[in-house]
This record gives C-alpha cells, sequence and structure tokens, in this order.
C-alpha cells in the first residue's frame, strides 16, 4: 500500500543520514522554480519534482471516450502537519490539474481527504475528444510564500473501454477509521475500476446525526466515515451538526469523479469550542479540525 511504501522510504533516507555521519530530515532543493514541462506521459508511474512555488506539466495524447484515473503521490506528503513543518522539512501538498485539447481544465483535485490525506486522486476522467491534454502536478497554499515542494510520483492509468452501466444497490458498506481504510479503498477502486463506491468522511469534532445522501441515511461520529456504494448520477449531501453550528446542503456531487466526500466543510477561520472532543493524537485519524 503506497502510504506505508512512502513511510518505509522516509525511514531509510533517515537511517542513510545517520550513517553519513548527519541527520537527514529533507530532500535537498530540486531546482525547479516555475513550472517544467516534463514530456509525454506514460501510463504507470512518472516520477517529478519541484521547489516551493514550482509545477510539472506532462502532456497525453488521449482518444475521445477513454477514461483516465491519476495520482500525484508524494514522497514526504504534507498530510496534517502545520505550515512551520511543512517548509522544514519540505512535505508537499500537491494539486492536479487535467486541460483538455483547449486549455481548459477538465478535472482537479487537491487532497484526497481535506487536510488529513495530501496527496491528490482523480478517480475517473472522461475524454471527449481526440487531442493533446496537459496533466500538471503543482503545490497547494494559502497566500504567496506558504507554497511547499517536494519529489512525488504522477501514477496514470487509462481504460479504453468504459464500465459496464451496472446499477448497483443502494447502501452502506462499512466504516472507516483511518487514514490507511481511506487508502486502502482507494486502491481498490482503482484496481477494480469501481465506479459506485464514495467515502463520506466527518473529519471534524462534530456529531452528525440525520445526514442524507441521495437515498441513504445516516449518522456519524467525529473523526471518522463510511464507505457507501450507489449508481451513477448526481447527489446532494444534507446534514446537520448536533453539537456545532451546521446545517450543510452541498452542490451536486457526481458519482464516480467523487470519490471523498466532506460530511462537515472546512471552516478554516474557525474556534474549537472548549467542550469539543479532543484532537486526535493518532496520525492515522481523519481529523482536521
Amino acid at each position: 500500500m503506497k502510504m506505508k511504501r512512502f513511510l518505509w522510504v522516509a525511514v531509510v533516507g533517515l537511517l542513510v543520514g545517520v550513517i553519513g555521519g548527519g541527520l537527514v530530515k529533507a530532500q535537498p532543493p530540486i531546482g525547479d522554480v516555475k513550472a517544467v514541462a516534463k514530456g509525454e506521459a506514460k501510463i504507470g508511474e512518472n516520477l517529478g519534482g519541484f521547489d516551493e512555488g514550482g509545477a510539472n506539466i506532462w502532456t497525453y495524447s488521449g482518444t475521445a471516450g477513454e477514461v483516465l484515473t491519476l495520482q500525484a503521490i508524494a514522497e514526504n506528503p504534507a498530510n496534517n502537519t502545520d505550515e512551520a513543518t511543512r517548509h522544514k522539512e519540505r512535505l508537499l501538498d500537491t494539486v492536479l490539474v487535467v486541460y483538455d485539447p483547449t486549455n481548459q481544465v477538465i478535472a482537479y483535485n487537491d487532497d484526497i481527504v481535506d487536510a488529513v490525506l495530501t496527496n491528490s486522486f482523480l478517480r475517473s476522467v472522461t475524454l471527449t475528444t481526440d487531442g493533446t491534454y496537459r496533466i500538471k502536478v503543482t503545490n497547494w497554499y494559502v497566500e504567496s510564500g506558504n507554497e511547499t515542494g517536494g519529489h512525488f510520483e504522477l501514477v496514470l492509468g487509462s481504460h479504453k473501454i468504459p464500465p459496464k452501466d451496472v446499477k448497483p444497490a443502494t447502501k452502506i458498506l462499512g466504516k472507516l477509521e483511518t487514514a490507511t481504510d481511506v487508502m486502502d479503498n482507494v486502491d481498490t477502486i482503482i484496481k477494480d475500476f469501481d465506479t459506485h463506491t464514495v467515502m463520506l468522511i466527518n473529519p471534524s469534532y462534530c456529531t452528525i446525526s440525520g445526514a442524507t445522501f441521495g437515498d441513504l441515511k445516516f449518522d456519524l461520529k467525529p473523526y471518522s466515515g463510511i464507505l457507501v456504494q450507489v449508481p451513477v448520477g448526481s447527489y446532494h449531501l444534507k446534514s446537520k451538526g448536533d453539537d456545532c453550528d451546521l446545517d450543510l446542503t452541498t452542490d451536486e456531487i457526481d458519482v464516480p469523479e467523487a470519490t471523498v466526500v466532506m460530511v462537515v466543510p472546512i471552516d478554516r477561520d474557525g474556534t474549537r469550542p472548549d467542550n469539543a472532543i479532543p484532537f486526535p493524537t493518532d496520525k492515522e485519524a481523519l481529523a482536521n479540525s
């Protein structure tokens, strides 16, 4: 699984630094401070990297009806660290963008789970015309001076034949308790070319009751999620918070394009109440507020 893989890489790098006489926690600068053309993207792994404020851009010769899956996987992901730690340890928060042959954005993703899993994932990007598409990986930041950089992999998959239009029963498949649970399901979605599974995440201290997603009704404890199965289509997520000021109805959420949906939006300027459930100390927790 990729999360474990990159944790292993980080540990190996640390040991090499100790053996060499110095404690190496960060990679050396890469030298890319602006968008750099990387050539034609291949199916599978494409290596990239940039300094703070940079970007890598690949081209891809696509055909009408083709469906792409894309991942941007940082060697050292930022995840739920603070800004100071991101810069000190060169932790990357990726952003993944796909442009069509007319240079219009047709797909965009920042985080798999907002401010929890900061790698990027596009599950189903349908190409509508033959031509040269562009794939950009860059970094997310709030304002100038907060950019991040680092090494990463762009993993590209292609399906020339769209999946069969099956209509599965709408149901809740199981619970999600950790970031590993989410990544395991992402891996399964990619492997099976799954177009019906969606993860609904509550990364906040709020207790959610009476939430709906299509015909599904459910409650969610703080810092938890559920895995659901729904037919391809457009949905609205509605939720209310028992112990926070929340009355949410989202815009349309399209499946299969959507993989992970936040049941509670992030208020980056909000303040946690004194009586809120404590923020989890486990780095695997589905928590960002």
